[in-house]
């Protein structure tokens, strides 16, 4: 029975070790117990909702066909990976952290219960993908005189949209400093600055700089970004997004019914808005917000569902802008 029990301790020990190499392995699926499935009550009121949008987007006619979608939804879509990817934090920093007790659950809980790994999960998401996947951003405002065109849909300028696009506006302005000799980009001086910026709002928490965190966070995002780099000069393709999927499901350890959520909530959301004025925006994100109300899903999955608009849609406004 000891004998067992030290195998048993050994294998974690072992396990932890390579989560930490590897930023979480796709070959341990166990870790997707972190969270309890979806009730079926809730998964019916969300396909009920998702049918909601599908007849508001029809009753947008696009502006635009190829347009800003076609241009900037790599870098767009790397925004709504990352945020969907840091929903999941838990999941798959728990395991790199080998947090299964002691302070690592300690420092993580903060992390995770101060809403700051979605945050900084997007914000280097999507600067990473910007600089990786354009020569350059045009119309970028001076941050002096920085007056972002914003929807808010949750109605004030402590958003995760809002936020989102001060932080791009910096990262596109200094875009330079963060290639490095191979092309590609420095995801540590990256990160260290979103840090700062979310010091600056009063969105830092000290598990930002734990050192096992921060590499699993570096090495997720790259991940999310290969892929967009991957699909820059075609992001129509299907596959792109199937590929998105498979790894928020393999690796960030989504459930079926988040992963599906991505597919048919973030990215349909951001397909539309890029192809949408701005005034169409400003309407729709209202429209919108009213049928995420009026739905019959759980309070905590309303809230989720407008942080997601929050930052999709200030995001599509943002790349429609710049690109």
């Amino acid at each position: 029975m000891i004998m067992t029990l030290k195998k048993t301790t050994m294998s974690l020990v072992l396990l932890c070790c390579v989560f930490l190499i590897s930023s979480c392995s796709s070959n341990n699926q166990d870790i997707q117990t972190y969270t309890e499935p979806y009730i079926p009550q809730e998964k019916i009121a969300i396909k009920a909702l998702i049918d909601s949008i599908d007849m508001l987007n029809e009753k947008y006619p696009s502006v635009q066909t190829r347009g800003a979608f076609f241009t900037g939804g790599v870098v767009g879509l790397a925004d709504a990976a990352g945020w969907a990817a840091g929903a999941g934090i838990g999941r798959w920093v728990g395991g790199a952290a080998g947090s299964l007790g002691g302070p690592a659950t300690a420092v993580l809980g903060t992390f995770i219960g101060g809403r700051v790994g979605p945050y900084v999960c997007t914000f280097l998401a999507s600067g990473a993908a910007n600089a990786l996947c354009s020569k350059a951003c045009t119309r970028v405002v001076s941050s002096d005189n920085f007056e972002p065109q914003l929807v808010y849909v949750v109605s004030n300028e402590d958003s995760i949209g809002y936020y989102h696009n001060r932080m791009m506006t910096e990262l596109c302005k200094n875009k330079d400093k963060y290639y490095i000799s191979n092309g590609s980009v420095d995801y540590d001086l990256m990160y260290q600055d979103i840090v700062e910026y979310l010091h600056s709002i009063g969105k830092y928490d000290e598990a930002l700089d734990n050192a096992v965190i921060k590499s699993a966070i570096i090495n997720q995002i790259k991940s999310i970004c290969s892929i967009s780099k991957k699909y820059q000069l075609n992001p129509v393709n299907d596959d792109f997004i199937n590929e998105q999927c498979n790894y928020l499901k393999t690796n960030c350890y989504l459930q079926d019914a988040e992963v599906n959520l991505y597919r048919d909530y973030s990215v349909k959301l951001y397909k539309k808005c890029s192809t949408l004025s701005d005034s169409q925006i400003e309407n729709y994100s209202k429209d919108l917000s009213i049928l995420i109300d009026n739905s019959n899903v759980s309070k905590n999955q309303k809230e989720e569902l407008l942080l997601t608009a929050d930052l999709t849609i200030n995001s599509a406004l943002y790349w429609n802008s710049n690109y």
